[in-house]
């Protein structure tokens, strides 16, 4: 009697761990399946964005001045939020010595909290970088900024309109959270306060007149896509190095 009773306690064990194999194996799938679908997202996403660069910037060069509908929509944004509110200048000072410290905190903050401890550095390096294009773009290229006989201008400024500093400091600093993936709430509210600040920011230059909303655009998709860079050259030092990749990991129960 033992001994039946000891093989169908062996039988029993030998399906429990057989299905305890087949819903890893399951598991296993859907996250790489996962792990695809994010892939792919980002690709695209990264496609957009170049586009958003070339056309747009492309069309700024060609024309050197604004691009149907820049006129209309700083206009139109003055008329709502006035010619020069004093938040559009205290969010323009957000991407300058010294409150520019200060938005890189907060843009740490973003990425550490959306993609843990070693992602919170990819800020850092995409503004490395977004300095660096914006030097060459500068050097390259001019764009004349918004003229004041079309649209209230609070600073005149010399310097070309396209790209936009801003539009490239604040893209790479809070780019992070469009590429760190996963879909939790962490991800979701890092995504929400980036969203947002370039929104934000993005206002403020062009209803100070600043800049043309043809000249924001292209700005803010190559921060982004720098971000991308940044958040990529970090995720591949973790698989090359070995270090570990979970984000925020579970403590053990």
């Amino acid at each position: 009697m033992r001994s039946r009773g000891d093989a169908a306690t062996a039988a029993n064990a030998i399906v429990q761990n057989e299905a305890g194999f087949r819903e890893l194996a399951d598991r296993s799938e859907e996250t790489t399946g996962n792990q695809g679908d994010d892939g792919k997202v980002k690709h695209r996403f990264a496609l957009v964005l170049v586009v958003l660069v070339l056309i747009p910037g492309a069309a700024s060069m060609f024309a050197q001045g604004p691009l149907p509908g820049d006129i209309a929509a700083t206009l139109a944004l003055q008329s709502v939020l006035g010619e020069a509110p004093a938040w559009a200048v205290s969010m323009t000072n957000m991407a300058k010595a010294p409150w520019l410290w200060a938005s890189t905190a907060a843009a740490l903050a973003i990425a550490g909290w959306a993609g843990g401890m070693l992602r919170a550095f990819s800020p850092l390096i995409a503004y490395a970088l977004a300095w660096g294009a914006d030097q060459l773009l500068r050097y390259l290229i001019f764009v004349p900024r918004p003229d004041a006989a079309w649209v209230s201008v609070a600073s005149a400024s010399s310097s070309s309109g396209l790209p936009s500093t801003f539009g490239l400091v604040f893209g790479a600093l809070f780019g992070a959270a469009f590429w760190i993936a996963g879909g939790g709430a962490r991800k979701k509210t890092a995504l929400a306060l980036s969203l947002v600040l370039l929104t934000a920011g993005a206002a403020a230059r062009i209803v100070l007149g600043g800049h043309w909303f043809s000249q924001m655009l292209p700005s803010f998709a190559l921060g982004i896509l720098l971000a991308g860079l940044a958040v990529w050259l970090i995720e591949y030092a973790v698989r090359r190095f070995g270090m570990p990749t979970r984000a925020h990991p579970q403590r053990s129960r």
